[in-house]
C-alpha cells in the first residue's frame, strides 16, 4: 500500500514539474545557490583545516593531561580520542572518510563503534547553515546534544577497547591542501 502511495506521489511530482517546468527550474537553481553559499562552505574550511592540523596532533597537548581520565570514561588512548574530537569537526559525511582512514587495524566491533561517531553534522553546518533558519538558541542546543550523545555513545560500548596504531604521516603543506580540496569535491560531487 505505501509502495502503490509512494508511487502515485512520485507520479504526480513529475507530471506537476512537466505542467510547471519553470517552477522546477527555479526551485533547482534556489537549491543550487543554497547548497553552493552555505553548504560548501561550512564543510570545505573545517576539511582544509583538519587536514592541515591533524597530521601534527594538536589536541595532544591538550588531552594529555586527561589521559586516565579518557582512559577510564572511554576505553580508549588519548591519540584515539584526538582523532574523534577532530573528525566531530567535519561533520558527516567528512568524518566518515576521515574516520575510515585509521580502521586498518580495528575488529568489527571496534569499527562499529568508532564509526558510529561520524554521523553528525559539522559545528559549522550547525553554526553557518542553520542559523540561517534557526536562531542561535536553536543551533547552539543542537550542538550540544549531538556531542552529549556521541559521549553517551562512546561510554554505552566502553566494553570495546579503542587503542588505534597511528602512523604519524608527514606531508607538506601543499599536498594536505590538496588533498582537502580533492576530497571536498568527492564529497561534494556525490
Amino acid at each position: 500500500v505505501m509502495k502503490r502511495v509512494f508511487l502515485y506521489v512520485l507520479l504526480l511530482i513529475f507530471i506537476g514539474s512537466s505542467i510547471y517546468p519553470k517552477v522546477t527550474l527555479i526551485a533547482s537553481q534556489n537549491a543550487f545557490k543554497l547548497c553552493l553559499n552555505t553548504l560548501f562552505p561550512s564543510f570545505l574550511f573545517p576539511l582544509i583545516i583538519v587536514r592541515l592540523l591533524s597530521p601534527y596532533h594538536v589536541l595532544t597537548p591538550f588531552l594529555k593531561p586527561l589521559k586516565k581520565i579518557i582512559q577510564f570514561i572511554f576505553n580508549m588512548d588519548i591519540h584515539t580520542f584526538e582523532i574523534l574530537c577532530t573528525s566531530l569537526f567535519l561533520g558527516f559525511p567528512s568524518s566518515l572518510l576521515y574516520l575510515e582512514e585509521y580502521t586498518n587495524t580495528l575488529n568489527q566491533k571496534q569499527y562499529n563503534r568508532f564509526m558510529y561517531c561520524a554521523f553528525m553534522a559539522s559545528p559549522s553546518f550547525i553554526f553557518i547553515s542553520l542559523s540561517t533558519i534557526y536562531p542561535n538558541k536553536i543551533t547552539t542546543t543542537l550542538f550540544c546534544i549531538q556531542i552529549l550523545s556521541i559521549c553517551i555513545l562512546l561510554i554505552c560500548t566502553r566494553k570495546i577497547p579503542l587503542f588505534l596504531q597511528i602512523k604519524t604521516i608527514q606531508k607538506d603543506i601543499q599536498t594536505l591542501l590538496k588533498d582537502a580540496i580533492s576530497r571536498s569535491f568527492i564529497i561534494f560531487g556525490n
